[in-house]
């Protein structure tokens, strides 16, 4: 899978291209704006096609911004050794404003929607029928939450750094089911677990981050839980929630280790 244009600006603007790279990327309010002054993230392209300083006038981007959004797409080298890195290795990448992206995500307020997808595995799974596994189900057993979910044939979603919704979605590939599972930390490393690697080469999970690969930090989730409600089905959900008579977040399942797979 090649890079889109609009991938690559959104790479260009918001990501960094490497663990020793502390470039200042947009934040999410100032991508917001300059997505909304352009017309929407479809738009984006146009910053590579024409001349970038005069489209963003064009726009009434303020002076302080346009000068930022220029500096950042000057980054052409950075973002083709990142890139061929990250293709080498497997890892698949999506834009905002490519026709590839969920249309869960697409629905968010453009702030809060990642602008960025980074994966292991089929990301047509990303439009499948799918259970958001969170906090909301954190006290009920997994082993429970998998077998309901298997009843109902369609597939899990949640944040592969939380303990309850990994056993889950390690519970839901056991029974051969399929799972999209969602990281904040390092997509590479998970993605060469033998256990995850073994499911994503048969079909049956994908991995996805916003963050690039290759990336180690102590940043929490930025667009994570966001992603797992974007992808999942509200009346699925709704429909296991109830089941196990659960409505409101716990908020009390504590991040596990990156790695922690009881091997």
């Amino acid at each position: 899978m090649s890079i889109t244009v609009n991938s690559q600006v959104c790479l260009l603007l918001t990501a960094r291209f490497s663990q020793r790279d502390e470039t200042e990327v947009l934040s999410p309010s100032q991508w917001g704006g300059v997505c909304k002054s352009l017309g929407g993230v479809s738009k984006l392209g146009a910053l590579l096609d024409g001349n970038a300083e005069r489209i963003l006038q064009a726009c009434n981007v303020n002076r302080e911004l346009q000068g930022k959004v220029v500096t950042l797409l000057s980054r052409g080298v950075g973002l083709a050794l990142a890139s061929e890195k990250w293709l080498r290795a497997g890892v698949w990448v999506l834009g905002a404003g490519d026709p590839e992206y969920p249309l869960g995500l697409s629905r968010l307020e453009i702030e809060k929607r990642p602008p960025l997808l980074f994966g292991y595995g089929s990301f047509e799974m990303l439009e499948q029928p799918s259970v958001a596994v969170d906090e909301r189900l954190s006290k009920a057993d997994t082993g429970e939450v998998a077998r309901v979910v298997d009843d109902l044939r369609v597939g899990t979603v949640g944040l592969l750094d939380k303990s309850h919704s990994r056993a889950v979605i390690r519970e839901s590939l056991s029974r051969g089911g399929q799972a999209v599972a969602v990281t904040y930390k390092d997509l590479v490393s998970y993605g060469s677990t033998a256990e995850l690697r073994e499911a994503i080469m048969n079909g049956s999970l994908t991995v996805v981050s916003s963050k690039p690969p290759g990336q180690h930090d102590n940043r929490g989730p930025v667009y994570e839980r966001e992603i797992v409600m974007g992808l999942s089905d509200s009346a699925l959900t709704q429909n296991v929630l109830e089941r196990f008579e659960m409505q409101e977040p716990e908020g009390n399942d504590p991040p596990a280790q990156q790695l922690d797979f009881d091997f």
